[in-house]
């Protein structure tokens, strides 16, 4: 690799791992997002810009039965499931490894294994929830430039900063919350914006992985 490859992919690593809060207020002010609501925003999304400049998701820890009750009703009345149960998987110890595997292996195989336990990841759950409140023809032009705008302003620099150890699937989770929280204030679909947003505050110290394969009401929830 020569020595201009390798600046040019240090300096866009560095652009990647930057935040950039006055791009996305400025976007929400250009697009017709009142003050209030504005700074309304910018406060549920700055713990995550928080985690970017920092480099961690920092995850919390719980015993088995004190996880929030908030993280609960956050699924079941935004998600629209009558009946929740959790199953918490620890990020620093989700499962023991064996004395002869790899650190490396050990990674690979718990998220891909994890993966696979799965049915549907909280992305899709999103997806599934909220994509057909975006249909509204007049508002596409709005959000055909929300993608570039929420990479540069945050999700670059989470991606790449806090995401690194997580499977694709769960990383993209907090893609599409970001997306889809934003979309739905661009929108003026303040109702459904307010359930995305319970769900961005309970991913401030968890992540909410998705539901269990042979149990659709159980959620698997990693916590630190």
């Amino acid at each position: 690799m020569t020595e201009d490859k390798k600046a040019d992919e240090q300096q866009t690593d560095e652009l990647l791992a930057k935040v950039d809060r006055e791009l996305m207020r400025l976007y929400l002010i250009n697009h017709g997002v009142e003050q209030c609501r504005c700074a309304s925003i910018m406060d549920v999304l700055e713990p995550f810009y928080v985690m970017a400049e920092q480099g961690t998701l920092m995850l919390r820890t719980w015993t088995t039965c004190s996880i929030p009750n908030s993280i609960v009703e956050a699924i079941r009345k935004n998600l629209y499931f009558v009946q929740v149960s959790i199953i918490q998987v620890s990020f620093e110890q989700p499962i023991k490894k064996p004395e002869w595997m790899t650190q490396g292996i050990y990674r690979t195989s718990f998220w891909d294994t994890l993966a696979n336990s799965i049915d549907k990841p909280l992305s899709a759950h999103l997806n599934s929830a909220f994509r057909t409140r975006l249909r509204d023809e007049e508002q596409k032009q709005k959000r055909s430039d929300l993608y570039e705008m929420l990479n540069r302003s945050l999700w670059h620099a989470f991606q790449n900063n806090c995401c690194r150890g997580l499977h694709y699937t769960f990383a993209q989770s907090y893609q599409n919350a970001f997306y889809y929280y934003m979309a739905l204030h661009l929108s003026g679909e303040l109702d459904d914006a307010a359930k995305v947003q319970d769900i961005l505050h309970a991913q401030t110290g968890a992540i909410l992985l998705g539901t269990k394969k042979d149990e659709p009401n159980t959620w698997i929830v990693m916590t630190g």
